[in-house]
């Protein structure tokens, strides 16, 4: 009997102690506190990005490859129009991260963190049309491929190191499946083509 009143004496001071009491109520708050803040810890990186295309499909990959790892890390994705668009958001401070191009306008408040690759401009002359130097392309009629301002405007620039104005020049802006038939029907001398080295 005595050992039964001991452990009730002991039980009722644990119980009804104002410390336990106290300390539980604490530890409580804590959690309130701590676990939602540790939930909502994810930093999410706002990445403006031209799409569809090469460059949105690496960022998604990039995006789903961070969300199976370990890393407290999101990344939003904010479709644009084109490269230099990504420049103005990054600039405004709409996003964190921009994929520009280093050929277009670069924004002002923005480093250089990752190269996500390097395109070269393919000029490939179709059979038969007497083409055998950059000057040969003065007068005739280039398909650029893939159709872009950007690229456009890449086009002109090779051109004009080679001594072609661009006002020399017919561009046709061609998709994917027009190139062939374009050849085929003679309605272009060349095709140059940008894309990704590797």
């Amino acid at each position: 009997m005595m050992k039964l009143r001991r452990r009730l004496v002991f039980l009722n001071i644990l119980v009804g102690s104002r410390l336990v009491w106290i300390a539980g109520l604490m530890l409580l708050a804590v959690c309130i506190i701590v676990i939602p803040r540790y939930v909502n810890s994810l930093a999410t990186i706002r990445v403006a990005v031209t799409g569809p295309g090469d460059d949105m499909h690496l960022v998604e990959g990039l995006r789903d490859a961070i969300g199976h790892s370990a890393v407290s890390l999101r990344l939003k994705l904010l479709t644009v129009s084109s490269p230099d668009a990504a420049a103005g958001t990054l600039e405004r401070g709409g996003s964190e991260l921009a994929v520009v191009r280093s050929d277009g306008v670069l924004p002002k408040n923005g480093e250089t963190v990752l190269v996500f690759h390097r395109d070269a401009a393919l000029f490939i002359a179709a059979p038969k049309r007497k083409i055998k130097t950059a000057k040969d392309l003065a007068h005739k009629r280039i398909a650029i491929f893939p159709a872009s301002a950007q690229n456009i405007a890449l086009v002109d620039n090779i051109l004009s190191q080679f001594g072609v104005k661009p006002a020399d020049v017919d561009r046709v802006l061609l998709d994917d499946g027009d190139v062939d038939a374009a050849i085929a029907a003679r309605r272009i001398d060349a095709v140059v083509s940008i894309a990704p080295i590797g």
